[in-house]
């Protein structure tokens, strides 16, 4: 506890944006929540901008837009 999942539009990321990214988000966790570094997971979900509505915005940001700490400023697809 806690873990991230992180969908992304599929791009290639080298080693030291993923390293930015790691330390940033591990960071933000171990500050906002009081955790151990041990304790955090992080996995990158590359999706295809095609794939995005069906695989990412409807399953996981529409159907859980009362969990949503920020929502996007796109439009969302509908159900």
């Amino acid at each position: 506890m806690p873990h991230i999942d992180l969908a992304y539009f599929d791009r290639p990321l080298s080693d030291a944006q993923r390293a930015r990214l790691d330390a940033a988000l591990t960071q933000a966790l171990c500050e906002s929540l009081d955790v151990p570094i041990s304790a955090i997971s992080i996995a990158l979900e590359p999706v295809a901008p095609e794939d995005w509505n069906v695989k990412v915005a409807l399953p996981r940001i529409v159907a859980s837009a009362d969990r949503l700490l920020r929502r996007p400023c796109y439009t969302l697809p509908e159900v």
